[in-house]
């Protein structure tokens, strides 16, 4: 009687490797795949070079609003959220301390959601002077670093 439990538990061992072993086959193909093949990764990389070969533009002594500070500060710049910049306390502290304030237009103002609205509203309200800009060729969008050089007479 032990001997057909014990094949029965082989059996069933097998049958739950075959099962992973499946499982596991059918994600090599996705994670296979080549990044430069991901559309979206393309803007992406295109971006973070823009930043690594334009940032030495931004003095050190100023601020940057972006969706991605960690870029920066890897880059050794001082470096914000995005969103802070609509937080008027901290605007102001920030005013304060850095004798120059920049917007990274990136990555992530072009991809749609709330981080693209607020891009365009800081864009629509504030007089920007252009450091460096780029255009990725394929999708035709525009990454940029910009002075903030203060709020639009429309505002």
């Amino acid at each position: 009687m032990h001997a057909k439990n014990a094949y029965i538990e082989i059996a069933i061992a097998i049958e739950a490797l075959a099962l992973m072993a499946y499982a596991f086959s059918a994600f090599i193909v996705p994670l296979s795949v080549n990044p430069s093949n991901i559309p979206q990764a393309g803007g992406a990389r295109f971006y973070e070079n823009f930043v690594y070969n334009s940032s030495g533009l931004i003095p050190n002594s100023c601020l940057v609003f972006t969706a991605d500070p960690t870029l920066f500060n890897i880059n050794g710049k001082s470096a914000a959220q995005l969103d802070n910049f609509f937080n008027g306390r901290l605007y102001a502290e920030y005013a304060k301390e850095y004798p120059c304030l920049v917007l990274d237009v990136g990555y992530w103002c072009s991809v749609p959601g709330p981080i693209e609205s607020n891009c365009r509203y800081i864009q629509n309200h504030t007089v920007l002077k252009a450091i460096k800009t780029a255009v990725y060729s394929p999708s035709g969008t525009e990454y940029g670093l910009y002075y903030i050089e203060g709020q639009n007479n429309a505002s």
